[in-house]
């Protein structure tokens, strides 16, 4: 049985393609009729995802395993309240400058949209946990980043891309789209979210 999450349960309007960056805050009244579901993931911890991007990732997943490659949750939605607990947890452990650049202020994270999840990988009976182990072989997860768009989801912040997104290169960050032609041709293009809005924005402005 699925568990079903909202604050309102209103008929879903999920924007898919909402931008959510260090310089742009989620809106408050995105919560309203967000449908969450709860998924299981790395150590069977229970995390809740966006309730289309669920179903996709859980597609991803079997696509995933079938070229040789386990996928697993490992972080996936976070309230406000969360993200504010997280940035004082790094802040009070490693300092406050390695806080303001890893970890995203409260209110600015991906993560609040549900439609952001991070992924751990099992690749030659090794599982890839440690973010640093993930970033050097980062490579052996091509062919998961290849199917990616098939199911509407994209490598969220691409490396050499850190000033438009405002993050570092993030390998397990992947995002959903929710249409799998847009989720194609940003990857094709090799650009990030915020470009694709910014061609948006200006083509719809000139037509």
């Amino acid at each position: 049985m699925i568990k079903i999450y909202g604050t309102k349960m209103k008929p879903c309007l999920t924007d898919y393609l909402i931008l959510v960056n260090p310089f742009h805050k989620i809106p408050e009244d995105y919560f309203d009729g967000l449908e969450l579901v709860e998924m299981r993931g790395y150590d069977d911890e229970v995390f809740r995802v966006e309730k289309e991007a669920a179903q996709q990732f859980c597609k991803l997943q079997k696509a995933a395993a079938e070229i040789g490659i386990e996928i697993l949750l490992s972080s996936a939605y976070r309230s406000v309240e969360k993200q504010r607990a997280i940035k004082e947890e790094f802040t009070a452990e490693y300092g406050e400058d390695y806080a303001e650049r890893f970890v995203a202020e409260p209110g600015y994270s991906e993560h609040h949209t549900g439609l952001a999840v991070d992924f751990v990988a099992e690749i030659g009976g090794r599982w890839l946990i440690d973010s640093k182990e993930i970033i050097e072989r980062a490579g052996e997860l091509q062919p998961v980043y290849d199917i990616l768009p098939k199911y509407g989801f994209i490598l969220r912040y691409l490396k050499g891309k850190e000033e438009i997104t405002g993050y570092p290169a993030e390998p397990w960050h992947i995002r959903y789209l929710g249409d799998p032609e847009i989720a194609t041709y940003i990857t094709a293009k090799g650009i990030t979210l915020e470009e694709y809005k910014d061609y948006e924005h200006r083509h719809s402005k000139e037509n």
